[in-house]
């Protein structure tokens, strides 16, 4: 941890959204240290004059030994992969500083999917039951940005935690920490699933006695059973008695259709509650209804006003006869197999489906051979299109290829477009071949729509 009367030298790499607040964060607790910035990318002129007018070295990208030569301490922007480092340098996540000075409780939301959406609803449910909420993380705005003030004592940090946010490890475990699930992925940068799962376990590793885990039960052989912190469990399958008894500590959760039920020391409840709601799909709100009942939050009845966040298969509009649906966060295959199934269910019909985006290191070929019941014709856009369309291909299922979404868009509209088409968004891989981020790439492909509304 940093001594807040230390003058020493720290490095700040990334000038993105999390280098930014840490410039803040260190202007604020790190008044007398010196700072010094290291991007890969070059500086805008205006970002370079307010570092030079806060006295911040900006390093160029062919100066990064002069930045680790200059530095005592690293804080990395989630995003950089770590070389090997100089021995002189201490590095220090984003995480750890904020629990430095965070006095209040803390639930920390990781998994490969649904983590965004089951911050979202637990903030906005926690908020309706009267706590102090204060919502972030890799989720909106910073973590380290939560601390305006030191009276936290009262409040409830929720915060989306991404595998490059636990991947150096974590000194203090949130009082509820929960794992939505973990399938392959960014595999470029962990390189093994084992690895990107040890990365998300961490967050349960560090936790300490009275602190709690909510964890899909498919994992369980993962973690360890002595251990002081707390664990329940859920599935989104239903549970035979075996599974019910078998020697796991701690509550399950299950759902069998739309009810949530509830077994603790071989004791069910099969009236916990029940999902009516249609916001998002019932394993994330199996997650947080869980969530509630360890926390002993109740489930206002009346969450009519409760708007999922952007680009997460959301109606986007009808035209010309034809549906269009904007999944542009799904960036693993898994996210958008669950969009494409709960559509076919629900207009009981094949789907067009755009896919793109990186991979990250996984294979998507399994994937798109498992959509032949459910697409009819696959729309492939970015740099990876014609291996996705060659998949497809030997799927049997009939496709398109692009190198942008814009091309692949104006193609399908004009030359094949058929009335009473379901159109589907649903990338199933990273926006950064094309895009700045997903919600970028969700923008271009509504705006597409709307811009095809008034031909």
């Amino acid at each position: 941890m940093l001594d807040n009367n230390a003058q020493k030298n720290i490095g700040i790499w990334g000038y993105g959204a999390v280098g930014k607040s840490f410039i803040r964060y260190l202007q604020k607790y790190q008044p007398h240290a010196q700072l010094h910035l290291f991007d890969d990318r070059m500086i805008a002129s205006e970002s370079a004059s307010y570092l030079s007018e806060h006295h911040i070295r900006l390093y160029t990208p062919d100066e990064k030994n002069y930045f680790f030569d200059a530095i005592d301490v690293l804080l990395p922007s989630p995003g950089i992969r770590l070389p090997q480092l100089p021995a002189h340098i201490t590095v220090i996540n984003e995480y750890n500083l904020f629990c430095q000075h965070w006095q209040g409780k803390i639930i920390g939301i990781t998994g490969t999917i649904g983590k965004t959406t089951v911050t979202s609803l637990m903030s906005h449910l926690l908020h309706t039951a009267q706590y102090n909420v204060a919502t972030g993380g890799n989720i909106g705005i910073p973590m380290l940005d939560l601390l305006k003030t030191e009276e936290t004592a009262h409040h409830t940090a929720v915060l989306e935690l991404s595998s490059f946010q636990l991947e150096q490890g974590i000194t203090q475990g949130p009082n509820l920490a929960i794992i939505t699930n973990c399938y392959p992925n960014h595999l470029d940068r962990h390189d093994t699933f084992e690895a990107y799962l040890a990365a998300k376990m961490n967050m349960v590793i560090a936790q300490t006695a009275g602190q709690r885990a909510l964890l899909p039960l498919a994992l369980a052989a993962h973690f360890p059973k002595t251990t002081s912190t707390s664990y329940a469990w859920f599935s989104d399958e239903p549970l035979s008695s075996h599974d019910i008894h078998r020697s796991l500590p701690g509550v399950i959760f299950w759902r069998d259709g739309n009810a949530i039920i509830r077994s603790e020391s071989g004791q069910v409840d099969e009236n916990l509650t029940t999902i009516t709601n249609t916001l998002s799909f019932p394993e994330n709100w199996l997650i947080t209804y869980a969530a509630l009942s360890l926390l002993k939050v109740p489930v206002p009845s009346d969450i009519t006003t409760l708007n999922i966040p952007e680009h997460r298969l959301t109606h986007t509009a009808t035209h010309h006869a034809i549906t269009f649906y904007n999944d542009s966060k799904s960036t693993v295959p898994q996210a958008t197999f669950a969009a494409i199934t709960k559509l076919y269910r629900q207009h009981q019909k094949p789907i067009v489906l755009f896919l793109g985006g990186l991979s990250k290191g996984v294979s998507r070929r399994t994937f798109i051979h498992s959509l032949k019941d459910y697409a009819f014709c696959i729309i492939t856009f970015g740099s990876e299109a014609a291996q996705l369309s060659a998949w497809a291909t030997e799927a049997g299922i009939t496709s398109l290829s692009f190198a942008t979404l814009e091309s692949a868009f104006h193609t399908y509209t004009h030359h094949h477009a058929q009335p009473h088409d379901i159109v589907l968004f649903s990338p199933s891989g990273s926006s950064y071949d094309l895009f700045h981020d997903f919600q970028e790439r969700g923008n271009c492909f509504v705006k597409l729509v709307h811009d095809f509304a008034n031909n």
